[in-house]
């Protein structure tokens, strides 16, 4: 499995789009990025890796309250239906947590679903069957 977060969705939707023959069982996008930023190292989108490449099952996963500019959750849908060669695909949202201690692209707000990690992680745990 990978696993890729914020700017990690990046990495991880360019491996499996590359590994393709059975080199992995699935991935797992948290927060990921849809929208390009300003910065330079910012510009790069899960959308400039072919995704109907990706052959293997997508769990999409996100805060309700992600204020990340880059990661809107309301951008999910658009990614999931990228997806076209995924044998299973699906959209996980979570809510509540802590108030945000960070900028809303860091992990301590709503974007590193901060105060909901281990109910996250127990969603992705059990959409992986593990």
């Amino acid at each position: 499995w990978l696993v890729g977060t914020s700017q990690g969705t990046n990495a991880t939707v360019n491996a499996a789009a590359a590994l393709t023959h059975g080199e992995i069982a699935g991935i797992v996008l948290t927060s990921s990025l849809t929208h390009a930023g300003r910065r330079p190292e910012l510009q790069e989108t899960v959308y400039g890796t072919d995704l109907a490449a990706i052959n293997v099952p997508v769990l999409i996963a996100s805060h309700v309250d992600d204020a990340c500019n880059l990661s809107p959750p309301a951008e999910n849908a658009k990614l999931k239906s990228m997806l076209t060669h995924s044998p299973k695909s699906e959209i996980i949202t979570v809510s509540g947590g802590l108030p945000p201690r960070s900028q809303p692209c860091e992990a301590f707000a709503p974007h590193g679903f901060y105060g909901v990690e281990d109910e996250t992680i127990a969603r992705i745990m059990a959409w992986m069957g593990a």
